[in-house]
């Protein structure tokens, strides 16, 4: 009976071990699957960083390339803003010289006719003295040829 009960006894023990045997395969498997899965995951997420990288980068130089465009439109508009300061400080400069010339024309125009006018009364009464009639006392007929 001792060979009956060893036979179980190496029967069940084999039989554990066989399943010890059989666990320890399932769990190498499964710690190769874990292993597979991590490195595959890994990759992926070295993929997801390169592109997203990619994609950041190529964001980036569209952004850069906006705002130096930008940055062209504003000094352009400076300038042109500036420039038209300046015609227009030329203009008002050159209406001032202009109003100071038509004053200074206005002042001779002035001088100029009252001028006119005192020579005009002064030859008109040296006329009228060397005229022997006071102008409206006689007519052509009365007048000594």
């Amino acid at each position: 009976m001792m060979n009956v009960s060893h036979k179980l006894d190496t029967f069940a023990f084999s039989n554990q071990l066989h399943a010890e045997i059989q666990e320890q395969k399932k769990a190498t498997e499964v710690e190769q699957k874990v292993q597979t899965l991590e490195w595959a995951l890994e990759r992926k997420y070295k993929t997801d960083v390169m592109a997203l990288n990619k994609n950041l980068q190529h964001v980036k130089r569209l952004y850069q390339t906006r705002l130096q465009n930008l940055e062209r439109e504003l000094n352009c508009a400076q300038r042109q803003r500036d420039a038209a300061v300046r015609q227009r400080d030329m203009e008002l400069e050159e209406r001032d010289s202009l109003i100071q010339k038509n004053r200074e024309l206005l002042k001779i125009l002035q001088h100029t006719r009252q001028s006119i006018e005192r020579r005009e009364r002064k030859h008109n009464t040296v006329v009228l003295k060397s005229y022997p009639f006071p102008p409206g006392s006689c007519s052509f007929s009365q007048m000594p040829l």
